[in-house]
């Protein structure tokens, strides 16, 4: 198991243990402030010639404004190549059960799902193939940093 994988797994079983200790209802308030966020993608990419499997990680950050507007700033390398820096505002709408909706405006097939757990302090993110055909796979955890 490499680091990655350890840590997503780890920052799971404890989210499971903290998001399960009492009933808690969230909203946009849910969350608000600085979150340092790492994804891990797998997806397809296919051109008139062939289909090529890409693998990307990216690291960076996630400002919550507490009301529906993210501010990203993060970084991506896709098959170990050079890295590309990446800034933007994000959107997204958090559920009574802490599930989360994050959006790009202009994209409206590309959201990313998301869990709060740890009463705000964790959240974890999901896409699958259901929300983009070309993503085989992403996941990732966003961890408070900041309020």
């Amino acid at each position: 198991m490499n680091k990655i994988s350890w840590w997503l797994s780890f920052f799971v079983v404890v989210s499971m243990f903290f998001g399960g200790c009492a009933a808690v209802r969230y909203d946009n308030s849910s969350l608000k402030g600085t979150y340092y966020v790492n994804t891990i993608e797998i997806r397809k990419e296919t051109n008139a010639e062939k289909v090529r499997i890409v693998y990307c990680d990216s690291f960076g950050t996630l400002r919550f404004d507490g009301k529906g507007s993210i501010k990203g700033n993060g970084t991506r390398r896709c098959n170990g190549g050079s890295p590309v820096h990446d800034t933007g505002i994000l959107k997204y709408n958090v559920n009574p059960d802490g599930s989360i909706i994050i959006s790009e405006p202009g994209y409206p097939n590309l959201d990313v799902h998301g869990q709060i757990t740890a009463n705000g302090k964790i959240v974890l993110i999901d896409r699958t193939p259901t929300t983009d055909a070309n993503k085989l796979i992403m996941h990732g955890i966003a961890v408070k940093v900041k309020k």
